[in-house]
C-alpha cells in the first residue's frame, strides 16, 4: 500500500498535525506500507523519499493561501504519481484536498483528509462578522464541506470533532474515523515532582501559537485574583507576526511576572515542562490539545478547560484540573485548588502518565491509522 501525504508543516514544532505526519512517516516497513511526505519545508529533519513543494505566495495573496495550495498540491501530486503510483493521497488539512478529491473521484486512488479543529463549523458564533476574514472562513467552510463529501475518508483528532463534523456537514458516520494523536514516550519522559505547596515560587507554563484561542487573557485575569501567591508565567508559541499584539495584551497586566519565548522546538518546550510546576492552557476551543498529553507524560500538573476534545484527555478529577472555558473566576479557584494540595497533585501526575502510556503513544497512533485503512 503506497501513500502520499501532504503536510504543509513538518518541522519538529509543537504542532499537532505536523507531529502526526512525523509519526506516520516512521511506520515500520514490515507493515507493507510506504508513506512519502510532501511538505513546504524540512527545517530539521527530512524523512526518506520526501518531496519538497515551494508555495510562492506574496503578501497580497496571503488570504487566498489555502486555495492556492489546493491547486498547487494537486498539480504536485500528479507529477509525483508518474514515478510513485500511490494508492492513497492524504492531506493533513482536509480542505486542501478538495481539488484532488473532485479530479480523482472516479479513479482507484483513495483521497483522505484530516480535520483538526472546528474553526469552520462555528460560523454562527464567529466574532469577525463583517470583516474579510469572516468571508474567507465562509469560503473555507464551503471547501471543507466539499472535501467531507467528495473524499473517500476523513480522520478527526477527537470524538468531539467527529460528532461535530457528522452533524454540521451531514456526512455518513462510517466515513469519518477518530484517529487520536500520539507522542513518543522516550522523548516526553516522566519526571516525578516535588510539589512544595508554595514554599517556593510556582512556575506556570502556557504553550499555544494562537494565544487568543488558548485563553491567555482568561489566564492573566485569573492570576490577578491570586496575588497572594508567588508565581511566574512562561509564554511559549506566539509567532513573530503576532508578537506586537501579544505585548499590547501583556501591557495591561504590568504587575504580573511574565517571560515570553516565542516559538520553540520541542526539546526546549520539554525542558520548560520539567522546569515548571503547572501547565495551564485555558482554551476557548480545542479540537484535541496535544500539549496537554505531552504535559501529562512529563508529570507536570495540567490545568485546562472543558472545551472541545480536551475532556477526552483530561477526564474529570482523574489526571488534571478542568473548568468551563472563558471563566477566569473558576480558573483562579481551580489553580488554587491544584497548588494547595500536594498529595492530589502527585496522584494525578502519576495517573496521567499511566493514561498516556495506555492510549496516546506514537505506537497507538500508527496501529490505529493502519487499522482504519484496513477496515475502511
Amino acid at each position: 500500500m503506497k501513500i502520499l501525504y501532504f503536510s504543509p508543516t513538518y518541522s519538529p514544532i509543537t504542532h499537532g498535525p505536523a507531529l502526526t505526519a512525523q509519526i506516520l512517516a516512521k511506520i515500520p516497513g514490515n507493515y507493507s506500507f510506504e508513506i512519502r511526505i510532501v511538505a513546504e519545508s524540512f527545517e530539521f529533519e527530512k524523512p526518506p523519499n520526501a518531496y519538497l513543494i515551494q508555495i510562492p505566495i506574496t503578501r497580497i495573496f496571503h488570504a487566498w493561501g489555502k486555495w492556492i495550495r489546493m491547486w498547487l498540491y494537486h498539480r504536485r501530486a500528479k507529477e509525483i504519481y508518474r514515478e510513485y503510483a500511490f494508492d492513497y493521497l492524504m492531506f493533513n488539512d482536509a480542505l486542501l484536498g478538495l481539488i484532488s478529491s473532485i479530479a480523482w473521484r472516479n479513479s482507484q486512488i483513495q483521497i483522505w483528509g484530516f480535520c483538526n479543529d472546528s474553526a469552520y463549523m462555528k460560523l454562527a458564533t464567529n466574532v469577525n462578522r463583517g470583516k474579510l476574514s469572516f468571508l474567507m472562513d465562509c469560503l473555507h467552510a464551503v471547501a471543507e464541506f466539499g472535501m467531507m463529501h467528495f473524499a473517500d475518508g476523513i480522520f478527526t483528532c477527537s470524538e468531539y470533532l467527529r460528532a461535530r463534523a457528522i452533524l454540521f456537514y451531514k456526512v455518513k458516520k462510517e466515513k469519518i474515523k477518530c484517529l487520536y494523536p500520539g507522542i513518543s514516550l522516550a522523548f516526553w519522559y516522566f519526571k516525578e515532582r516535588d510539589f512544595y505547596q508554595f514554599k517556593k515560587r510556582e512556575e506556570i507554563l502556557f504553550v499555544k501559537s494562537d494565544y487568543k484561542n488558548g485563553g491567555l487573557s482568561v489566564l492573566l485575569n485569573a492570576l490577578l485574583r491570586l496575588k497572594r501567591y508567588s508565581f511566574r508565567l512562561h509564554l511559549v508559541g506566539t509567532p513573530v507576526q503576532q508578537e506586537a499584539n501579544l505585548q499590547r495584551l501583556l501591557s495591561k497586566f504590568p504587575t504580573l511576572n511574565i517571560l515570553t519565548y516565542g516559538q520553540l522546538p520541542p526539546f526546549k518546550v520539554r525542558d520548560l515542562m520539567y522546569q515548571c510546576d503547572t501547565l495551564c492552557i485555558p482554551s476557548l476551543n480545542e479540537g484535541f490539545g496535544i500539549v496537554n498529553v505531552e504535559g501529562l507524560a512529563t508529570g507536570i500538573s495540567v490545568v485546562s478547560t472543558l472545551a472541545g476534545g480536551i475532556p477526552e484527555v483530561l477526564a474529570f478529577e482523574k489526571y488534571g484540573w478542568t473548568v468551563p472555558p472563558d471563566n477566569d473566576f473558576a480558573l483562579a479557584e481551580m489553580l488554587e485548588s491544584c497548588w494547595t494540595n500536594k498529595e492530589e497533585r502527585l496522584r494525578r501526575s502519576k495517573a496521567g502518565r499511566k493514561m498516556v502510556e495506555a492510549h496516546f503513544t506514537s505506537q497507538h497512533l500508527q496501529d490505529n491509522f493502519i487499522k482504519c485503512l484496513v477496515e475502511k
